[in-house]
């Protein structure tokens, strides 16, 4: 609050005598350039936080906060017990990583796959996500795509589509890309459009399958409830296992909010 002597003189400047006229134009023109610029300051700084809290929230939804991969061995079930018991509080999902093309009704596209069971898809973020179909049937040859995915492709629930992967199969005729047909059993729409664009999940031994992996490519993905405290728990996981590879959301999209701390 302002004291009595800061009031007689911002009314005194504010409200000068008639014969400084010109005087009052002078401080009517200063105070208001400095309330519109402190306008603009606030209404931008307000939009652009807003913003960045909106795009960091579907980032942090969509993305697990914290990513194990394996070295050389896949990851030992005792260790994902003893993760689980030492930090019950989160959710953990076993995933399969992979690039593949969709082919259907003449159109191809390059997706992003990502492998996962029918139980840990139920506890993911995008399940609730779903407009159409149901979280519940991820099971073998069944695959739940994106809303954008879906336009662009033509399809809907229940029809087939194929997909396939970088690998390769003999056969009489030389080399050829593995593939498989896949029914679509729901569409998501996340709100975010890349992830609506170039993001498939399907089951997670069809994942293993159709890269011609084994299990040695599967990754466990955690999720916090407070995901800005993930360096601290990577740090203290990175200590007692230092055979795995692990990284946080703040590094798989460092460019994202780079950009969003510029700005």
């Amino acid at each position: 609050m302002f004291n009595r002597v800061e009031r007689i003189v911002s009314f005194r400047n504010l409200r000068p005598k008639k014969k400084e006229g010109f005087l009052k134009i002078i401080s009517l023109f200063s105070f208001l350039g400095i309330s519109l610029g402190v306008a603009v300051l606030i209404i931008v700084m307000s939009v652009m936080n807003g913003f960045r809290t909106d795009l960091t929230n579907k980032i942090l939804g969509l993305n697990p906060h914290i990513v194990i991969e394996p070295s050389r061995e896949k990851i030992p079930k005792k260790f994902t017990r003893t993760l689980i018991k030492k930090y019950p509080q989160f959710k953990y999902a076993e995933i399969v990583n992979g690039e593949g093309i969709i082919v259907s009704n003449n159109n191809t596209l390059g997706v992003l796959v990502k492998g996962i069971s029918n139980d840990d898809f139920k506890k993911n973020n995008i399940s609730t996500k779903l407009v159409d179909g149901s979280k519940k049937d991820l099971s073998k040859n069944k695959i739940i795509i994106g809303a954008e995915l879906a336009f662009d492709l033509n399809v809907k629930v229940n029809d087939n589509i194929t997909l396939m992967s970088p690998s390769f199969i003999s056969t009489p005729i030389g080399s050829l890309p593995k593939q498989e047909i896949f029914t679509i059993s729901g569409i998501f729409n996340s709100g975010f459009y890349e992830f609506d664009k170039k993001l498939i999940y399907l089951n997670k031994q069809d994942a293993l399958a159709l890269f011609s992996e084994n299990e040695k490519k599967i990754n466990l993905e955690i999720y916090l409830k407070s995901p800005l405290e993930a360096n601290e728990y990577k740090t203290k996981i990175q200590n007692d296992n230092p055979n795995f590879y692990i990284y946080t959301w703040s590094i798989s999209k460092n460019n994202i909010l780079s950009s969003l701390k510029y700005e």
